[in-house]
């Protein structure tokens, strides 16, 4: 237990003051008491929903799996605790919420490796290393907060304009003083820098998510046929050739995700008219002699 308190950083440390302070100033008030509490009784309810559950509760499994395969290759120990946590409460929490425009996009697992592995998570990782001592995070983490709140909220105008301009330009010399300032440390002590444990924490969230996206492909796959399933049964079809069509969509593109959403596209309306059995089948042929040709 100390030593996963001894992980965190100053700035991870003004982080949880400032929320702490946050959040017991929102409880003293009875007014935002009884704003919050609809909301959280809604993302509670969400959260037990069979339908958002037990996907939960399968990707806690499969992460305490990983970690554990991981600590069992002594790839992995307490001291990566933090980083792991902030790593599941983070990314994959965003990849798990991100699980329907996935099924949607067929470059969005490329695209999530392309992030994993580009030079920003370096630069983003050696900032966050080297932080000021704790009194300047607690006066940097509020007014960072405030400029990012700032700039996302929309607006029209000069005045707007401006001022956006003027918080990009503030947010960019502070980005660049954080990274000054850490690369003077590396500099002046390089030996300090280059050490086995911070290696694996970079490397930690970048093995974390190539070996999450299996399951996140998975996810993505089961809720893209529940989707698709869904509107098949829309059509008006009777069961059996309901049944039929999804059958054979299954069976075909078992987990090629994108063949799925091409022949979904381009055969739906086709798949809508079709009277039987045979015609379903004609028409998924069609479909898969016409993907060959494009592949000649």
């Amino acid at each position: 237990m100390l030593i996963f308190l001894k992980s965190f950083n100053n700035r991870e440390k003004a982080i949880i003051i400032w929320f702490c302070i946050l959040l017991v100033w929102s409880l003293s008030h009875k007014s935002v008491r009884g704003s919050i509490k609809g909301p959280v009784v809604t993302i509670v309810k969400i959260l037990f929903s069979l339908k958002i559950g037990i996907p939960l509760l399968l990707m806690g499994g499969y992460v305490i799996l990983i970690v554990f395969l991981f600590s069992r290759l002594n790839l992995w120990d307490v001291s990566l605790l933090k980083d792991t946590l902030l790593w599941f409460f983070g990314s994959a929490c965003i990849m798990f919420g991100n699980t329907s425009k996935a099924g949607q996009d067929s470059k969005y697992f490329k695209n999530a490796i392309v992030e994993t592995v580009k030079f920003s998570v370096f630069i983003e990782f050696v900032v966050n290393l080297y932080v000021f001592n704790i009194f300047i995070e607690l006066i940097l983490v509020p007014i960072l907060s405030f400029i990012g709140v700032m700039l996302v909220i929309p607006g029209e105008g000069v005045g707007y304009t401006r001022a956006k301009k003027l918080l990009n330009g503030l947010l960019i010399i502070v980005g660049l003083g954080m990274l000054i300032y850490a690369l003077i440390h590396i500099f002046g002590d390089f030996q300090h820098f280059a050490t086995v444990e911070n290696i694996q924490e970079f490397l930690l969230p970048i093995v974390l998510t190539f070996a999450f996206l299996p399951f996140m492909y998975c996810l993505t796959l089961w809720a893209r046929y529940e989707q698709l399933f869904t509107s098949v049964d829309m059509w008006g079809h009777n069961k059996a050739l309901a049944g039929y069509i999804k059958w054979k969509l299954f069976g075909k593109y078992l987990l090629n995700l994108n063949k799925l959403n091409r022949v979904f596209k381009q055969c739906s309306v086709d798949l809508i008219a079709a009277k039987d059995k045979q015609e379903v089948t004609t028409i998924l042929g069609r479909f898969k002699n016409k993907q060959m040709l494009e592949q000649q």
